[in-house]
């Protein structure tokens, strides 16, 4: 699967803040990706970047992994630490989010049951906002046949159909209010950086980049 929000070469268009007026899935992830920061300043200095890799990884083991790679390339096209940090969490979630709905709704039609241990709480506020996200999903409307569209364009009817069955479980599951909480609307893009403050600081083969304040060091594979 080509991965449409965290594939490279459409990056940095779909990763500015903008892309989530028109995309409901990316104005969720992109919502609970400030939260996640936020909530990581909380935790003394030392200990943000294993928070954040903790509540990263207990939901989907690729996570921290898609979101140094994205954060990385981010940094190296000139956006800002925390920016690009946080534009490499909102893309990543995404694509993790429908990579959990999809492999439920194929694993259903399996006769697996019902997989969504993994979208739940996580014991702390960070973890708690990354299993948040499956919630503020699929009680949304839109979301799931523009996403199973997606789905379908890239990986077939078969996989579109999975993920539209994927959502109507979450959606079961999930306690949904009468009326849907309005799509979160991200706040402007920041203005561009400066030539001088745009070249990625490096260290050795690691590019390094900030957890709430904390460097996080991003190795590269060689």
């Amino acid at each position: 699967m080509m991965h449409r929000d965290t594939y490279l070469g459409a990056v940095p268009s779909i990763a500015k803040r903008s892309a989530e007026r028109g995309n409901a899935m990316l104005a969720h992830t992109g919502h609970a990706a400030r939260k996640i920061l936020h909530a990581i300043r909380k935790y003394p200095r030392a200990q943000r970047p294993a928070a954040l890799n903790r509540a990263l990884a207990a939901t989907d083991p690729k996570l921290p992994g898609e979101v140094r790679r994205l954060a990385a390339s981010l940094r190296a096209k000139g956006a800002g630490i925390g920016y690009a940090l946080e534009r490499a969490l909102t893309l990543a979630l995404a694509d993790s989010t429908v990579r959990q709905i999809k492999g439920a709704g194929r694993l259903y039609q399996r006769g697996g049951g019902y997989p969504m241990g993994g979208l739940g709480g996580l014991g702390d506020e960070a973890g708690d906002i990354v299993g948040g996200i499956a919630q503020g999903v699929a009680c949304s409307t839109g979301i799931r046949d523009q996403t199973a569209r997606m789905v379908g364009m890239e990986e077939g009817a078969d996989a579109a159909g999975a993920t539209t069955l994927g959502f109507e479980i979450l959606r079961g599951m999930s306690q949904c209010p009468t009326t849907p909480a309005p799509v979160p609307v991200p706040p402007p893009d920041p203005a561009p950086e400066s030539s001088s403050m745009v070249v990625p600081v490096m260290i050795g083969v690691g590019t390094l980049i900030a957890v709430g304040g904390v460097a996080w060091i991003v190795t590269r594979k060689k």
